[in-house]
């Protein structure tokens, strides 16, 4: 608040005069209010407000181990499926991409993509005429990530390349 040129409450406070007028927050006639004289005449909602908050902090320290972890796993696959393709490649005394195009996934066929809706129907939403091409491609995407983590696994195997990073466990 003093970035802005604001008083925030302790300025005020210690700007009020004498020491007994530091703690002051509010006045009703000659009385003064401290802020220890609020809280504790509220204690239940400071209380509250304490264990919501202790709540949140647990929930948000959770949900950084948790991405944090997902991060390692995701640049640790990546290194090894990187070094898994480099070996291969070398091996075979070819390009990286030379190697990559040995992964074949076949599109998805007409009934595959039917299929798909009618067991997803109630999410869809629409007619089948209208989204067909989105199903297709959807389900194209995930055969291609399929094979494509198939391969990469063929290849750290044939390598000897493995992680060791077990999943994610709260604490």
């Amino acid at each position: 608040a003093s970035a802005l040129g604001l008083a925030s409450p302790v300025d005020a406070a210690s700007a009020a005069g004498s020491p007994s007028d530091r703690n002051t927050i509010g006045i009703i006639g000659q009385e003064r209010i401290s802020e220890v004289d609020v809280i504790a005449a509220n204690q239940s909602d400071f209380d509250r407000l304490q264990s919501d908050h202790e709540l949140q902090q647990r929930q948000l320290e959770l949900k950084y181990a948790k991405s944090r972890h997902d991060l390692v796993q995701q640049r640790l696959d990546k290194r090894l499926d990187t070094e898994a393709l480099e070996r291969e490649a070398k091996a075979r005394g070819i390009a990286t991409d030379v190697v990559l195009a040995d992964i074949k996934v076949s599109a998805p066929t007409e009934a595959e993509a039917r299929a798909f809706y009618d067991a997803n129907k109630a999410r869809i939403k629409q007619p089948y005429e209208e989204v067909a091409p989105k199903v297709r491609e959807y389900l194209g995407k995930q055969r291609n990530q399929a094979a494509t983590r198939s391969f990469y696994d063929e290849l750290r195997t044939k390598h000897s390349i493995r992680s060791t990073w077990g999943p994610y466990r709260e604490s």
